[in-house]
């Protein structure tokens, strides 16, 4: 798999953990029971798969390739990224230090967080992505070279070579 599609690829389970820290945050504030495994698991996926993995990858590899490349559009949308990263960070923090506290409430507000940062970033933010919406770009020549700058670092390795 080439390494924008790794990427891409992991964002399903990613939203997978979304919908089901929803439902969890549902149950919380209904007063339902919820096992503190479930909170655990939660935090373990994402601080090991979204942040370290994830987060890792592009952070490490895919956003000094794209700087490399100087596209003027994505370099100012890398940095905001890397903002969200911190805050998604944050919020992982205090679910867990909720879990620690056996403060649900914190936990499902730090969830509440985390789910509205993660729901906020995604590779359909870039204008030149080939796995995004349809977005407006400043001209047709940044378009073309945009594309043409996604399909160069897109190459024919992938994060596990």
């Amino acid at each position: 798999m080439k390494p924008i599609a790794e990427l891409a690829a992991e964002h399903g389970p990613i939203k997978l953990m979304l919908r089901v820290l929803e439902k969890i945050c549902k149950k919380i504030e209904a007063g339902e029971a919820v096992p503190v495994e479930h909170l655990e698991r939660a935090v373990v996926f994402i601080r090991e798969f979204a942040d370290k993995c994830h987060h890792g990858k592009e952070e490490n590899l895919l956003f000094p390739a794209m700087k490399e490349k100087q596209i003027a559009d994505e370099i100012s949308l890398i940095e905001e990224l890397i903002e969200e990263h911190k805050a998604a960070r944050n919020f992982a923090r205090g679910m867990a230090e909720g879990i620690e506290a056996k403060n649900l409430g914190r936990f499902s507000e730090n969830a509440r967080g985390y789910i509205s940062t993660r729901k906020t970033m995604s590779f359909s933010q870039w204008p030149t992505h080939p796995f995004r919406r349809k977005r407006k770009t400043n001209s047709r020549r940044d378009s073309k070279t945009s594309k043409k700058m996604w399909w160069e670092l897109d190459g024919t390795k992938s994060f596990k070579d």
